[in-house]
């Protein structure tokens, strides 16, 4: 059984890339063929614990919890520091650093020539100098792949694969009841991610306020918390949006919320491929997105969606396209009904599988 290692920041609710990492390492484990350890450096919500597979060792980084400023102070540690502490002196088979900054920073570092090395991309960075110390990387999505690409000068294999979703999990978890239900007969958007202007919240509230004041009626709700809630408050109350807007906070389960939705809206400044877009459509919600990486390739996928400019006037005619053709909408869950299989674990189980085997015969 290869031993593999998984350093990543964080294990908390409402983080995109935490959800991947749970469906990712339990798919692992569940071949039988590996034997999983995660090392994470940063926040940790122990509710999380009890999605992992039970075989799977999770461990912190470092011996004390998580404060303010302590990813800066991280920063400044050696790479080769942070390779000791999600190590530990255990030897390896595979080490992936599955996100930015100090994962890629202490895989990068490893001291184990016997293992291979992988950088599970989830945005667009700039570190080329650690990237091409690695033996692969995997990026998720086309834009990304040419990004890194190029970046790289191509001087390490770089292979597309765009994330694993647990399907059963996502339906179990749809299937519980929410704090929260929809009003009858109003047209509800669903937002899910962090509160903070990298989101871009704020450029989604002024194009909400804008389509208000021309008329169109419908309810919004954000599932997430974050550094910018206070902005997001007074805006809402500035507005007189109370009966409108509502911030969900952060939900350990936000597939109840999801599933309620006429349509989710990505209203980011940057992704590397939205979490959030595809287990909507694996809910068969259609989504609307600015054009962030992989956007295209979700829709190109669904067939149920649309793709609109990374600006807020963008995120305006996106909600207003939705508002104004609600026949595309209905048409677009209809293609849900088949495209969402395209999404499922099994069918991208097997093309993760050849992509580690191709790095491990290197």
């Amino acid at each position: 059984m290869k031993k593999i290692l998984i350093a990543s920041n964080h294990l908390q609710t409402g983080d995109g890339v935490c959800r991947i990492l749970i469906s990712f390492a339990n798919m692992l484990v569940e071949t039988g063929k590996y034997d999983v350890t995660i090392t994470f450096m940063l926040r940790f919500d122990k509710s999380l614990l009890q999605m992992f597979d039970k075989r799977i060792k999770i461990r912190r980084a470092f011996p004390f919890p998580c404060f303010k400023g302590y990813d800066r102070l991280m920063s400044f540690l050696p790479g080769r520091y942070l390779y000791n502490r999600v190590a530990r002196k255990e030897k390896y088979d595979l080490e992936i650093g599955f996100c930015w900054r100090n994962p890629t920073i202490a895989i990068s570092s490893s001291t184990n020539k016997d293992a291979r090395h992988i950088i599970y991309t989830h945005g667009s960075n700039p570190g080329r100098e650690y990237y091409v110390k690695n033996d692969a990387m995997i990026a998720i999505s086309s834009e990304s792949l040419k990004k890194y690409s190029k970046d790289i000068d191509n001087q390490i294999p770089i292979y597309r694969f765009s994330n694993i979703f647990d399907e059963q999990l996502i339906f179990k978890q749809a299937d519980e009841s929410p704090l929260f239900s929809k009003k009858d007969g109003r047209f509800l958007f669903v937002t899910v991610g962090r509160l903070t202007i990298e989101k871009g919240l704020d450029r989604m509230m002024n194009a909400a306020q804008k389509l208000y004041e021309e008329g169109y009626d419908f309810d919004i709700w954000h599932v997430g918390e974050g550094k910018d809630r206070k902005l997001l408050e007074d805006f809402i109350k500035d507005h007189h949006l109370e009966e409108k807007v509502t911030l969900l906070g952060n939900q350990p389960n936000p597939y109840p919320y999801m599933k309620q939705a006429d349509c989710l809206v990505c209203a980011s400044q940057t992704e590397g491929y939205s979490t959030a877009c595809v287990e909507s459509c694996i809910l068969e919600v259609p989504f609307i997105s600015t054009a962030v990486s992989g956007a295209q390739d979700i829709v190109d996928e669904s067939k149920a969606g649309k793709v609109f400019p990374n600006t807020e006037e963008g995120i305006y005619q996106g909600m207003k396209y939705v508002l104004d053709h609600k026949d595309e909408l209905l048409s677009w869950k209809s293609n849900l009904k088949k495209t969402k299989t395209s999404f499922y674990k099994e069918g991208r189980k097997k093309a993760l599988l050849e992509i580690l085997d191709k790095i491990e015969s290197m």
